[in-house]
């Protein structure tokens, strides 16, 4: 009887497995508190991946998200301006997406070609706040008219969608 006892005291204990970290958490949060359906939760998470793989933090992707939200939506198939300005990002014909045809609807190529942006311009995606992070974003990425103004407007946004507190 000793030797059973002992034998069970010295069995190791199952642990439940930890439970991975969401592949992208800022997407996930921003898209719960935005109630969005799964397609373009999915859509803010491949960016998010991009983002992430290229060094970006998550006050940065949470700032680029904003934007793309006051772009698209997070739709992927979105068409504005008469059909100039397309996709996740809204990249123009005549702009960011010059020369990307029928490429600036894919989620991936269109935040490789906001990264490129971001590098020729020596942006430091790893430094700064969520409001900065999508101010600047959108003021020297996305650069709408009225930029100054739209700037603010999404570095409220950010912050708002992105904080770890409850709504």
């Amino acid at each position: 009887m000793i030797l059973l006892l002992l034998a069970l005291l010295s069995t190791p204990i199952s642990r439940e497995p930890p439970i991975p970290p969401h592949p992208c958490p800022v997407a996930a949060r921003m898209g719960a508190r935005l109630q969005l359906d799964d397609e373009r939760r999915s859509n803010a998470c491949e960016a998010e991946g991009v983002l992430g793989t290229a060094g970006w933090s998550e006050e940065w992707i949470a700032g680029a998200l904003a934007n793309a939200w006051h772009e698209s939506g997070w739709q992927a198939d979105a068409v504005g301006d008469r059909g100039r300005s397309v996709g996740f990002w809204q990249l123009r014909d005549n702009g960011l997406g010059q020369g990307m045809g029928e490429l600036r609807f894919d989620v991936s190529e269109s935040t490789a070609r906001v990264i490129s942006s971001a590098q020729r311009q020596r942006l430091r995606p790893d430094r700064g706040d969520v409001r900065y992070a999508a101010d600047k974003f959108c003021q020297l990425i996305m650069r709408p008219s009225d930029k100054v103004r739209k700037g603010e407007q999404r570095a409220e946004t950010a912050a708002r969608l992105s904080a770890d507190d409850p709504i």
